[in-house]
C-alpha cells in the first residue's frame, strides 16, 4: 500500500502556529484578520488596501522570520505521529511525504536551508527514515498533479479542497465523511493517527 502525506496541517498544527505567530505579525502592520477559518495566509488575512508587489514582500517577511525557521526546525508533529509512521514503515507500508511549504523549491541558499530544515524536523520528531521520502513542490497544483501520478492508496491532507480533488479521482469509494476524515485531519480534534492508521488495512485492500 502506497500512502502519501501533507505535512503542513496535517502531521504539523501549522494552523495553530499560523495563527499564534503570524497573524500578530500581521496585525502589527496593519493587516487584520478577515477569515479566521481559512489555511492561506493570503485568504486569512485583509491585503485588499495593499499592492501586490509589496503583499509579496510582507508575506515573505515573515517565511523568514525567525518564528517560522524555528516552527521548519523543531516544530512538533501531532500526537501519535511519530508512532504511526514509524509502525507503518515496520508494517513494509510505502510511505510518502509531499509538501508545498513556502522557500523548499527556491533554488538559492534559503530554498537549500527550508529543505534541510524540514527534513531534520522528521529527525527531531523521532522519524529518522523519511528524509528520502519526502518531495517538495512549488504550489497545491503541482503537488496535487504528483499526486495523481504516484497513484497513492491513501492520501492524508488538511485542505479541504486538495482532499475532494484527490478523493474523486484516486480513493476507492466515493467521497463521504469517512474518507474526508481519513484524509483530512481536523485541528480541533487532533485526531490520533495510531487508531485511524490501524484500520487502513480493513478499508484499503
Amino acid at each position: 500500500m502506497k500512502i502519501i502525506f501533507d505535512i503542513d496541517g496535517t502531521l504539523t498544527d501549522f494552523n495553530g502556529f499560523v495563527d499564534k505567530y503570524a497573524v500578530p505579525f500581521f496585525n502589527k502592520l496593519g493587516i487584520k484578520q478577515v477569515n479566521p477559518d481559512a489555511v492561506e495566509i493570503e485568504q486569512k488575512m485583509d491585503f485588499s488596501r495593499v499592492e501586490i508587489s509589496e503583499r509579496k514582500k510582507i508575506v515573505n517577511r515573515f517565511w523568514i522570520s525567525y518564528r517560522f525557521i524555528w516552527f521548519s526546525l523543531f516544530g512538533k508533529f501531532r500526537p501519535g505521529v511519530r508512532k504511526s509512521l514509524n509502525r507503518l514503515k515496520n508494517k513494509g507500508y510505502d510511505v510518502y511525504f509531499y509538501t508545498s511549504r513556502d522557500k523548499t523549491t527556491e533554488k538559492n541558499i534559503i530554498g537549500v536551508i527550508a529543505r534541510l530544515f524540514t527534513k531534520l524536523q522528521f529527525i527531531n520528531n523521532g522519524v529518522i527514515w523519511a528524509n528520502k521520502k519526502i518531495r517538495f513542490f512549488k504550489n497545491d497544483d503541482e503537488k496535487i498533479k504528483a499526486v495523481f501520478e504516484a497513484e497513492p492508496d491513501v492520501v492524508f491532507d488538511d485542505k479541504a479542497d486538495i482532499v475532494m480533488k484527490i478523493s474523486r479521482k484516486i480513493l476507492p469509494v466515493p467521497p463521504n465523511e469517512y474518507c474526508v476524515q481519513l484524509c483530512s485531519p481536523q485541528p480541533a480534534d487532533l485526531m490520533c493517527f495510531y487508531d485511524l492508521i490501524h484500520k487502513l488495512p480493513h478499508y484499503f485492500v
